[in-house]
């Protein structure tokens, strides 16, 4: 699993690298080749560059082979020896190198071991599920974000009016009284995201705030009980990443669970197991191996 990830990378917010401990004592160098078959036109068309042409049952099928070389060498970082990647196609590794953008739409989503499923749920700053959310189809249109963004935006007037606020701000403006100059006036101002007034953003600004917005909102198991064990959060936690890999159907659709049974009883283990199949059975291009 980790070879793949070095290879293809992921779309998690860790980083994985290679580093000197995964050389084997006495040697600097080591490669990871991964082949692709049963491509789709879609992704055939992709990697049209990249792909290498085999025989198969007197048919002449399109394979993809992304070859990773590391090399460690002798420069030193701060005391680190540092490691050169390179990144190439073809049976042999002799096609030409895999550019960031096609390496991107390869990534897998990576579920990784004693993950905090709660954390990757709750709200906060490029939150999993705001990913998630994000995606959904029904974002991909304008007005459904207007929608979205009109209905926090009209509290937002009531929030500034609040005397809690409102008053707080008069006590910070006379606080300045004296620090300003005649002809430069400080007249502060609290603002709210996404401000009070949606006509004046533009397509960055409300994209910023759409992504806000989501950032504030935390999924749970079920909604008259609102404390869940670690298993339905973990289950929770891959139902969502699930989700995401149903709505991009575009893009290339690879998940890696490492100890899919983690915190699950024998039970629970079985019925995600059966949904892991019923999806790979609707979808020719999703592929999955327990092992």
């Amino acid at each position: 699993m980790d070879a793949i990830r070095y290879t293809l990378s992921s779309r998690s917010r860790d980083w994985l690298r290679i580093v000197e401990s995964d050389f084997r004592r006495g040697t600097t160098k080591f490669s990871i080749q991964l082949r692709f078959s049963d491509l789709s036109t879609q992704q055939a068309a992709t990697f049209l560059e990249h792909l290498t042409y085999e025989e198969v049952g007197g048919q002449l099928l399109p394979f993809l082979y992304v070859n990773l070389t590391a090399e460690l060498t002798e420069q030193l970082v701060r005391g680190t020896r540092q490691i050169r990647n390179d990144l190439k196609s073809g049976a042999s590794g002799e096609g030409p190198s895999i550019e960031r953008d096609a390496r991107s739409y390869l990534s897998a989503t990576y579920l990784r071991p004693l993950r905090d499923a709660e954390a990757e749920l709750s709200d906060g700053r490029g939150s999993r599920l705001a990913q998630v959310l994000n995606a959904a189809e029904s974002f991909k249109s304008a007005a459904h974000v207007d929608a979205l963004l009109t209905a926090v935006i009209r509290p937002n007037v009531a929030i500034l009016g609040n005397p809690g606020i409102s008053g707080s701000l008069d006590r910070i403006g006379h606080q300045l009284r004296g620090l300003d100059f005649a002809n430069t006036p400080l007249s502060p101002i609290i603002e709210i995201v996404g401000g009070t007034d949606l006509a004046t953003l533009d397509a960055i600004e409300r994209k910023q705030m759409l992504r806000a917005v989501l950032e504030r909102l935390q999924l749970l198991i079920d909604r008259n009980e609102r404390i869940q064990g670690l298993g339905y959060s973990n289950l929770l936690f891959m139902a969502t990443e699930l989700l995401l890999l149903e709505q991009e159907q575009d893009d290339f659709p690879m998940l890696l669970i490492e100890e899919p049974e983690a915190h699950l009883h024998p039970q629970l283990q079985m019925k995600f197991l059966k949904a892991i199949r019923e999806i790979s059975v609707g979808r020719e291009s999703l592929r999955y191996r327990a092992s």
